[in-house]
């Protein structure tokens, strides 16, 4: 879990469609993995919405990449779980957490 960015889906609205999205997913679902400029490893569904992210200080094991990711498990977090430093990004009281399971092999 504390490879998991556990505020992400929190970041934003109640209303967004990232929540519905999550919502549609269960353990053994396939996900894929798009990794940012800034190098932040993002989950998408299989339509291509960002339904997580890995924390910022996640990196992949030296000499391997990532071969398949499935939902491992979907969480709750609430508003009171959250650090204090990170109060004022939350944005709804209550929010899903993707836990992906992250297979890799050698390059």
């Amino acid at each position: 879990m504390n490879e998991v960015d556990l505020g992400f889906a929190g970041r934003y609205h109640e209303r967004h469609r990232l929540h519905s999205a999550i919502a549609a997913l269960s353990p053994g679902d396939l996900l894929k993995v798009r990794v940012t400029e800034t190098q932040r490893w993002e989950l998408l569904d299989q339509d291509g919405n960002v339904v997580g992210r890995l924390a910022g200080g996640f990196t992949p094991p030296d000499g391997m990449r990532c071969l398949s990711v499935t939902v491992l498990a979907v969480v709750t977090r609430t508003r009171e779980l959250t650090e204090p430093q990170y109060q004022d990004s939350v944005k709804c009281d209550t929010w899903e957490v993707v836990v992906p399971e992250l297979v890799f092999g050698l390059l």
